[in-house]
């Protein structure tokens, strides 16, 4: 190693411990929503306002069929579902990671289904 880049490493272990110091780095991870949990109007309103939601009940969200293809394109590129939500403001943490399961796996069986009929 190069003085400079031991240099380098010395810094980055001094902002490491730093950042830990101040408690940056050990934050926790937020949760995930619990299941069967019905949305409150905040949650709806948020919800509601999100180009990739159509409409928003107390259990049920109508999903924009733009959103419903963009989704299954970024999967058929390899993405993970919670990624391509979270990307869109629906994170585990706003709808429950079942929901994304299920939704995901709702919307795959029916391109199937689509596929096969042509």
């Amino acid at each position: 190693m190069t003085p400079t880049q031991v240099l380098a490493e010395g810094m980055k272990l001094l902002l490491k411990q730093e950042a830990l110091q101040q408690g940056r780095m050990n934050r926790a991870k937020p949760k995930a929503r619990p299941c069967n949990k019905p949305f409150d109007a905040e949650e709806r309103q948020y919800l509601c306002g999100l180009d990739a939601v159509d409409e928003c009940g107390e259990k049920r969200i109508t999903w924009n069929r733009y959103f419903i293809r963009y989704v299954e394109y970024e999967l058929e590129l390899g993405a993970r579902p919670v990624d391509v939500f979270r990307s869109a403001g629906v994170g585990p943490e706003v709808i429950g990671r079942k929901r994304i399961e299920r939704c995901v796996s709702r919307w795959r069986r029916q391109a199937a289904k689509e596929r096969n009929e042509q």
